[in-house]
């Protein structure tokens, strides 16, 4: 399931990034996922993507943190439970 933390704190603060990957690791370490709170209803381009409006359990061990910074640069972070 998707779901993400930067709508908690702001996208363009300089902490989303570390909050986003402490609310994975925190996710796959308790094996949950928590839902968005904001999120009410997707849009139709999100068809076929689970998106994580409650919480879930995870359908497996590892989250992928992917960011997008200034100038088009972008990051992809694997964690796993071990």
């Amino acid at each position: 399931p998707v779901t993400g933390f930067k709508w908690a704190v702001g996208h363009t603060l300089c902490v989303a990034g570390v909050m986003e990957s402490l609310f994975s690791l925190l996710a796959v370490r308790e094996s949950c996922v928590p839902g968005m709170a904001t999120l009410e209803t997707p849009a139709d381009d999100c068809q076929g993507i689970s998106l994580c409006q409650t919480t879930q359990k995870p359908l497996s061990p590892i989250a992928m943190i992917v960011t997008r910074g200034f100038g088009s640069l972008n990051s992809c972070l694997l964690i796993k439970a071990v």
